[in-house]
């Protein structure tokens, strides 16, 4: 069903009168019932345009840092499962840290993907935290080098021209997008 308002035609859904949602009352057929008269589409009115994705890069390092977000977040968990009476102020507040720098990166990492500015800042330190933390456990070599590939990956990808494009509107020489 179309109809015309304004001098723009409006399409409707098409009505349900058979589904049971809506028979009246009565048991008589009520065609305007359940019915959901919200037009679906202007036409002669252009959509308005869609924002492009996120460049691959820095997709990719979005996602590896709600990864990260979430093994934090997991971390917390184990802390207080394995709370020792003797240290539990320590055990607690470790296990806040972790918790709320686990929620930090999950947000960062959404404001990637969203293309949002702010969240460059601290997926870039966290990334230089991973850094310095396989350095510092070296002697565990698989896990020092999962740490480090990670964290090369998210930088990567977050100072990847496409990405400083899609989060500043700049390009990498500092020029402003046209």
């Amino acid at each position: 069903m179309t109809a015309k308002v304004n001098g723009f035609t409006i399409a409707y859904p098409a009505f349900q009168g058979n589904a049971p949602e809506s028979r009246g009352t009565h048991g008589l057929m009520d065609h305007n019932a359940g019915a959901d008269l919200r037009p679906t589409r202007l036409r002669g009115v252009p959509d308005t345009p869609k924002r492009p994705s996120a460049p691959r890069p820095l997709t990719v390092a979005a996602s590896l840092v709600a990864v990260e977000g979430l093994v934090l977040l997991a971390l917390a968990m184990a802390e207080v499962a394995d709370l020792d009476p003797g240290r539990r102020a320590m055990g607690l507040s470790t296990a806040a840290f972790f918790a709320a720098y686990g929620a930090l990166l999950l947000v960062a990492g959404w404001g990637l993907w969203r293309r949002a500015g702010w969240s460059r800042g601290p997926a870039l330190i966290t990334q230089l935290i991973w850094l310095g933390l396989a350095w510092n456990i070296r002697e565990h070599v698989g896990a020092a080098i999962a740490l480090a590939v990670v964290a090369v990956v998210v930088l990567a990808g977050v100072l990847h021209p496409d990405s400083i494009e899609a989060l500043t509107g700049e390009d990498a020489d500092g020029q402003l997008e046209k």
